[in-house]
């Protein structure tokens, strides 16, 4: 059995965005909302991020990428 849980969304960009224009993404996660990845017999926490394009048309093109959290 999975899980899931929305920690935070955020918009990027929004309208006609120029063709091969760099788009940087920097999101920092705060501790409270987070723990390091952890993994034991029974469970484990791992994060994600959900990557979502939403074109003009309606048409929705998502990634979900794997996110390894360590704390120091």
């Amino acid at each position: 059995n999975q899980e899931g849980t929305e920690c935070c969304r955020i918009q990027i960009a929004n309208g006609n965005i120029c063709p091969g224009l760099p788009i940087p993404i920097y999101f920092r996660f705060r501790p409270l909302y987070t723990a390091p990845s952890f993994s034991h017999r029974m469970f484990k926490v791992e994060f994600e991020i959900c990557l979502e394009i939403i074109f003009q048309s309606g048409f929705i093109a998502s990634k979900n990428i794997p996110l390894l959290l360590i704390r120091e």
